[in-house]
């Protein structure tokens, strides 16, 4: 019976998914180790400042095409999964000769050339690990370990090797891509042919993905403006101490993305209210947790970790992670707006969440430095949060806190499923 239990807890998505990701967050954090203590904080600034600048183009000149994905898939239209593929690797193609023409006209800044060709590499892997996402969510989280784990082990080559230089680490992000891709087309027996390339239907997923594409913009700038804008008053330095909090907040949300993922996932089959109200509740009382624990122990930690250089970037932590309650709420029904074509409403919403952001940045910054950036993020992170609720929970006809808060009978909601599932496992057991 408890063999059982155990094989049917692994193969429910949310539970393979969070664990997932605090697998990856682990390794994740074990990579801010090696980049920080080799880099230090202002060769860590300008690293994190060309990331920045990748992952905004990137967004853009991904055009959308996976996220009209779920859209399509809706449709039962034959072989959708092997004409997306090869629709990305067209435009993999594409963009990696535009790519080969501006380095030769750029040939003289290296800066430049990193930038302009790990976009088409970033830009495919996107596409990818997103399609694959939705077929099959255990299998991809299998393989962004995978991929993690070899990303972290060339991480530690480099800083055995204690050579302090950004694009030496930068170049293991394009093995990274590539690794996930050829994953992807070896484990989904996915075949590249350029007469399987469907230009209409590439048409069609550009026209329905754009507005996703543009939301997903936002949600971006709304992540990486704040870097760009401190690089206007600011030095690497100080750039480096930030994007350790942001970068650290963002491995707080990894929970809260996995959740996420499996209702992308569920959501491009059909609605479940349900489960989506019960995703924030849990995600609330975890972001509630993780922010306690970094407030007690987030000193001591940056101290251990990345050493006293960084040790300046405990405030910046704290308020940036006090942001995080905002983009769970938006992160646990994005999902349920992208599957059922509400990409207009998202954008707007995004839309006026970003611009909050620039504007609080360039009031805050030149007054308050790193911590003004913190705080301007804040107020754009509740405030994307509480626009999303609101208009989830008024189109679902809920009531807000009750939505947001867990109660006494959501507690018995939960035991008495877990003791549904256990008597059904029970009952397999002696038949």
């Amino acid at each position: 019976m408890l063999k059982n239990m155990l094989k049917n807890i692994l193969k429910n998505q949310y539970f393979y998914s969070v664990s997932s990701k605090v697998i990856i967050a682990a390794l994740g954090v074990l990579n801010m180790v090696f980049i920080n203590r080799l880099l230090g904080p202002t060769l860590r600034g300008e690293y994190a400042y060309i990331l920045n600048i990748v992952n905004l183009v990137m967004m853009f000149l991904n055009l959308g095409i996976y996220q009209s994905y779920p859209f399509f898939k809706r449709k039962d239209i034959p072989l959708i999964q092997t004409k997306y593929i090869n629709n990305v690797f067209f435009q993999l193609i594409v963009y990696l000769i535009v790519s080969f023409v501006l380095c030769i006209l750029f040939k003289e800044k290296q800066q430049l050339i990193i930038i302009f060709t790990l976009i088409p590499f970033m830009v495919i892997n996107k596409q990818v690990n997103f399609i694959v996402m939705v077929e099959d969510i255990n299998l991809r989280n299998r393989i962004n370990i995978y991929i993690e784990l070899v990303y972290s082990l060339g991480l530690f080559i480099v800083f055995c090797t204690g050579w302090q230089n950004i694009y030496m680490i930068l170049s293991l992000i394009y093995l990274k891509s590539a690794l996930q891709v050829i994953f992807v087309l070896i484990l989904f027996n996915i075949k590249i042919n350029l007469r399987l390339i469907d230009l209409k239907l590439l048409g069609q997923s550009i026209g329905v993905g754009f507005f996703s594409m543009l939301s997903l913009l936002m949600i971006t700038l709304n992540y990486k403006v704040d870097i760009l804008i401190l690089k206007l008053f600011t030095d690497y330095k100080q750039i480096g101490l930030y994007s350790v909090g942001a970068v650290l907040a963002e491995q707080g949300w990894l929970i809260s993305d996995a959740f996420k993922e499996v209702l992308f996932s569920k959501n491009a089959r059909n609605d479940d209210i349900e489960d989506i109200c019960m995703c924030i509740k849990i995600n609330v009382v975890l972001t509630v947790l993780m922010f306690i624990g970094i407030a007690l122990f987030g000193k001591p930690m940056l101290l251990i970790l990345f050493g006293k250089e960084f040790v300046e970037a405990y405030s910046v932590t704290i308020v940036l992670f006090s942001g995080i309650l905002g983009m769970v709420l938006f992160k646990m029904v994005y999902p349920l707006f992208i599957a059922t074509g509400r990409q207009k409403i998202s954008l707007a919403v995004l839309s006026a969440s970003t611009i909050t952001n620039v504007i609080f940045n360039f009031i805050l910054v030149p007054h308050f430095g790193i911590l003004g950036s913190a705080a301007s993020s804040v107020i754009s992170y509740n405030t994307c949060g509480l626009l999303f609720m609101g208009i989830f929970c008024k189109k679902y006809n809920l009531n807000l806190i009750d939505t947001i808060l867990p109660s006494i009978q959501d507690l018995r909601y939960v035991k008495q499923k877990t003791l549904t599932k256990f008597r059904k496992n029970q009952q397999e057991y002696n038949y």
